[in-house]
């Protein structure tokens, strides 16, 4: 039997999750969803997510293509995963596609002998040359390289005009995982959910007296 291993939050399901987990269960027999709990999203993502980590669970567990969830608590357990299911193939989202080829040129790719490949220096090129990535670790355990990585969270483009009031509203729908607010006012929350256009922080202040700046 070919086992296959995906990770990943998998919050409000969509057409590309389905196709994902449908792609990876046909590179093998069983299908292994690691998914990332509530604390884990938190604590090193800085992700709240819209439904729990069991009401996520019960999800993927009501898909056809899923054999077997378990929960991701930590970046480091993909190496333990790998052994303790008899991970045979591990499998990435397409966003990912193509992004690690030049990583051939450095020399990891299949059939490497592992004493040509410098982990560091791996780490180190791959990080120049992806800008959207904060940190990578490559490990290597027996004939098996394991790649993690973590995105970086990019501030939003921002134009501001200090003669005029202005608004700040959400470009893509998302969730907030932070705010610091200095001037205007706001009647959102860390871990609210806004859509795209929704106004974020208003820069129309009322005072006390019903007066507007």
């Amino acid at each position: 039997m070919k086992r296959v291993i995906t990770y990943g939050t998998f919050d409000l399901l969509h057409y590309g999750h389905i196709n994902l987990l449908r792609r990876a269960r046909a590179q093998g027999d069983y299908l292994i969803v690691a998914l990332s709990t509530d604390e884990f999203n938190w604590k090193e993502k800085q992700k709240r997510c819209y439904f729990s980590y069991e009401e996520r669970k019960m999800l993927l567990e009501a898909i056809r293509y899923v054999d077997l969830v378990i929960p991701e608590t930590c970046w480091e357990q993909k190496r333990t995963d790998i052994h303790e299911y008899h991970v045979d193939t591990f499998v990435m989202g397409d966003d990912w596609a193509g992004k690690f080829d030049f990583l051939e040129e450095e020399g990891l790719k299949i059939g490497s002998y592992k004493s040509a490949l410098n982990p560091r220096e791996l780490e180190r090129k791959t990080l120049l040359e992806l800008k959207e990535l904060s940190w990578i670790a490559v490990n290597i355990t027996g004939s098996t390289v394991t790649v993690e990585v973590n995105e970086r969270i990019l501030p939003p483009d921002m134009y501001l005009d200090n003669d005029k009031a202005c608004n700040i509203v959400a470009r893509y729908t998302g969730q907030i995982h932070s705010m610091d607010i200095y001037d205007g006012q706001s009647d959102l929350q860390v871990g609210d959910t806004v859509l795209a256009g929704d106004l974020i922080v208003s820069g129309i202040v009322e005072d006390g007296k019903g007066q507007t700046r």
